[in-house]
């Protein structure tokens, strides 16, 4: 049943109200380990760090053939339970796990070069982040998907928090050096999961139920029309830290997943609308152009305001909060930040296509701008080095906001006035979320 448009925007404002505030703890959190990080680890520590952390994070999502977002699908759409498929994702998620982390162990004993930017203990407990990372994803979802965005900010919150505290402690006091922070990274994601699980028995009466033959053909169908996008997306953020673990040094893979961690933090905008907006889109046609159109003028907006100024200080951001060490990042960042403002404005897109059953659009999306991205990485490699991971981030995220522009254009038959030209009317809504933020 399809909301009447006022009572849309009032329950949206709010629910964009929480995620900013959310997010905004998050930005402030996350300068904060991100200085720990590069401070204690320093730039090889750094890329020996974020290279565990990209194959513990990724390589699960690979086997589970996007049965979260499928479950997710199933229960926004009225065609499941959240019982039923959250009880489906939850026995795919498990039965991947165990086959990514079976494969994982001799893969990483096979001398590929990725591995060595690794350290052997380091990876054994990045592993458990394989079904820490399916699991928790699966959760969020599900409290997204019943709009249950307090609580899922406060997931997000207690996760951040565990995670500062846990580097303070096992990094900083213990010195337990790259094996501390992923056991900090494990310990906060699981319990983030464990309190968004609790959530949703006391609050929302999930349990778990056997689920049927068809209950798995419908998560799965929706799931594996999304699978290529699932993992795109999975892959995409950490893109470049994966293709220079491939190929490069462990202090370029430093460098640039310090320079990614700043840069791609200017998101928070884009992701809080497209959270905020996919179970709206889901529910029913209502006000969708009026509705994506917003969140897509105020996005692009938002996004590249951030990533000029970011661009203009860079220099005293990355000396003052990651170390002289570290100041080979910032012409990483003048090249990644035009990228991201452009994807900025168009990342919203995502939620439309995802929510109008139309996941294959994301999928081409996503492996189109991966696939430029390589191969501009690839090309540049041997003159630039990390800056070639730069260079493939922005050229990667421009073709795709590209494409999702043009492809909506086309399916929603809105002109690229009414779409991006701003309105009189964003003003008043973005006072309205900042004194709900506030």
């Amino acid at each position: 049943m399809t909301e009447a448009p006022g009572r849309v925007h009032r329950r949206g404002g709010h629910e964009v109200a929480i995620l900013l505030a959310t997010r905004g703890w998050m930005l402030l959190a996350g300068l904060l380990t991100q200085a720990l990080l590069a401070r204690i680890l320093a730039p090889e520590g750094r890329g020996v760090f974020a290279a565990c952390t990209v194959f513990g994070t990724v390589f699960g999502v690979l086997f589970a053939l996007g049965s979260d977002r499928g479950a997710q699908y199933q229960m926004m759409s009225g065609k499941q339970s959240l019982s039923r498929s959250t009880s489906v994702g939850l026995v795919i998620n498990l039965v991947a796990s165990l086959v990514a982390i079976i494969i994982a162990i001799p893969l990483s004993r096979s001398g590929l070069s990725f591995f060595d930017n690794t350290e052997p203990r380091a990876l054994a407990i990045a592993l458990v982040l394989i079904p820490v990372t399916l699991g928790g994803t699966l959760v969020d979802l599900q409290l997204a998907g019943v709009r249950s965005f307090g609580r899922l900010g406060v997931a997000t919150i207690l996760q951040s928090a565990v995670y500062l505290t846990g580097l303070v402690y096992l990094v900083w006091f213990r010195e337990l050096g790259v094996e501390g922070a992923i056991v900090a990274v494990v310990i906060a994601s699981a319990l983030r999961a464990a309190y968004g699980a609790y959530c949703l028995f006391r609050n929302d009466g999930l349990r778990l139920t056997p689920p049927t033959r068809q209950d798995f053909r419908d998560v799965l169908t929706y799931g594996i029309a999304y699978y290529p996008a699932r993992i795109g997306t999975q892959i995409d953020l950490q893109s470049g830290s994966l293709f220079l673990a491939a190929i490069g040094t462990r202090a370029e893979i430093g460098f640039f997943a310090a320079a990614a961690a700043l840069t791609l933090r200017l998101f928070m905008i884009s992701d809080s609308l497209e959270v905020a907006i996919l179970p709206r889109i889901a529910s029913g046609p209502g006000v969708q152009a009026e509705l994506v159109g917003r969140s897509l003028r105020i996005s692009g907006l938002a996004t590249g305001v951030g990533a000029i100024a970011l661009a203009g200080l860079a220099w005293p951001i990355v000396q003052l909060l990651l170390s002289e060490a570290f100041l080979p990042a910032v012409p990483l960042i003048w090249i990644l930040a035009p990228g991201v403002a452009v994807y900025g404005a168009a990342k919203p897109l995502m939620s439309y296509f995802r929510g109008t059953d139309r996941a294959a659009v994301c999928s081409w999306a996503i492996w189109l701008g991966l696939i430029v991205n390589a191969a501009v990485l690839l090309g540049l490699y041997p003159r630039l080095g990390a800056a070639a991971g730069a260079w493939g981030m922005t050229a990667g995220f421009t073709v795709r906001s590209a494409y999702l522009a043009l492809t909506y254009r086309r399916i929603a038959g809105c002109t690229f006035a009414d779409t991006w030209c701003p309105q009189r009317a964003d003003l008043s809504w973005v006072i309205a979320q900042i004194r709900r933020t506030r």
